[in-house]
């Protein structure tokens, strides 16, 4: 008999001062997630456009030659959700399966939108502690650093629509 452990998931929430569409149009383009993470360097996507199940993002990050592929599995537009699998090896691979990641956009009302990232990872393996508190360390700094990006790159396009929208009227 295989021995089986249970999953580990590691979550991770963000608060957005904007609407859950606002905030959807940018995660909902999966191929397209450096244009407001600059970090995220040669992003290129195969096996479809960002909206096709199926499709794999290959990047790496200023910090690192490390390529990351990510295969988006499942996308529910009208519950903003997105669930993509981690291919890349990470320090985790000794221990794990494919890690799922599973984000969705909460409205908390019409200005306030919460985002919910939740990495599922499904044992081979028992995984030592050290290496979970490691991968909830790195998941947190990560995570912070990318979605404060978002949230910059929504703030600059807020305030720069509105002069945009003025000249149009005015030719």
């Amino acid at each position: 008999m295989t021995e089986t452990y249970p999953e580990v998931v590691v979550p991770f929430e963000y608060t957005y001062n904007f609407p859950i569409n606002t905030v959807w149009a940018q995660l909902d383009d999966f191929g397209g997630w450096s244009k407001w993470y600059p970090a995220l360097v040669n992003m290129s996507l195969e096996g479809g456009d960002e909206n096709q199940i199926g499709a794999i993002r290959k990047f790496s990050s200023k910090a690192s030659s490390f390529v990351y592929e990510e295969k988006l599995v499942e996308k529910d537009v009208h519950n903003y959700t997105l669930k993509y699998l981690v291919l890349a090896k990470t320090f985790l691979s000794p221990y794990t399966k494919q890690p799922m990641n599973v984000l969705r956009l909460e409205k908390i009302d019409d200005s306030h939108t919460k985002l919910v990232l939740e990495a599922h990872i499904t044992p081979s393996t028992e995984i030592p502690q050290e290496v979970i508190e490691k991968f909830k360390t790195f998941t947190a700094g990560g995570q912070t650093a990318m979605y404060d990006s978002l949230a910059t790159y929504l703030q600059s396009q807020q305030y720069t629509q509105p002069e945009k929208v003025l000249k149009e009227i005015s030719v």
